[in-house]
């Protein structure tokens, strides 16, 4: 969490204490250049590269994860003066500190536009029931509680986006009988946690299908991270292309699809 919000101002705007009363003031009126994204996961891998995209593209960037040392690190490199990110102890699997994130925004004076969804696990040892159980928790149960959480907080901007970050791994369609593409693969928890993610993500899409709210599932592609490994063909920074896209698409854009790099994949 933010330790303290009166730290907070220092975190995130060593040179100028005000931004984020500025930021607060005009949070009813952004433009495309004041718009704020908070990104989950954000210290590493495709979260580092998304946050380092949505930085390039005038956005302002609230880096989350476990670690406030190496969110600290990661938002140093990426903004040295310190003018355009803050940082959010947000662990995905602690209830109180989904909980605790509107309150903590809002008394930071921090109005968020875009949700990435992006922190995530992918249990390989151990006994698989356990590694299926903290999947679970952690890829759909804390994205779906975080969405459902700053749903309200989201809504008070002007076009408020969500981006689950899923994977092809959970498509039916490509992983489901023998002549599928990626009929091979067979990851019980990441597979399972990843297709329950897209379910979560229609849902949630038809919940707020009334509102400006819109909310979309994504694969980046199999991305060289710590999670996918040297040997896969895309970049981190390529994946975060697709996290962005969704991000930034339009209002009146389909809301509940599932979005890859060449278009619409299956469910």
């Amino acid at each position: 969490m933010f330790k303290k919000h009166a730290k907070l101002l220092r975190v995130c705007c060593p040179r100028d204490s005000s931004l984020l009363t500025k930021i607060s003031q005009r949070k009813n009126h952004l433009t495309f250049m004041e718009k704020t994204a908070l990104i989950t996961g954000a210290n590493r891998g495709l979260g580092l590269e998304a946050a380092r995209l949505f930085l390039e593209n005038g956005y302002r960037v609230v880096f989350a994860g476990r670690s406030l040392a190496a969110l600290e690190n990661v938002r140093r490199s990426l903004d040295p003066e310190g003018t355009k990110s803050s940082i959010l102890e947000l662990d995905m699997t602690s209830s109180s500190q989904i909980q605790s994130t509107p309150e903590q925004l809002e008394a930071a004076g921090i109005q968020i536009d875009v949700l990435v969804n992006n922190a995530g696990i992918f249990p390989r040892d151990g006994d698989p029931v356990d590694g299926l159980s903290l999947a679970l928790h952690t890829n759909v149960t804390g994205a779906v509680a975080l969405t459902l959480a700053l749903s309200s907080h989201l809504l008070k901007a002007l076009q408020p986006r969500v981006v689950m970050v899923s994977s092809k791994l959970g498509s039916f369609g490509r992983c489901a009988g023998s002549d599928a593409p990626l009929a091979e693969k067979s990851f019980l928890a990441y597979q399972t946690s990843k297709a329950a993610l897209n379910m979560a993500t229609v849902c949630l899409a038809k919940q707020f299908a009334a509102t400006p709210l819109i909310i979309n599932a994504i694969s980046p592609g199999w991305c060289r991270t710590d999670m996918g490994g040297d040997d896969a063909p895309r970049s981190a920074s390529e994946g975060a292309k697709v996290i962005f896209q969704a991000a930034t698409l339009p209002a009146g854009s389909p809301s509940g699809t599932f979005i890859g790099e060449d278009g619409i994949l299956p469910w």
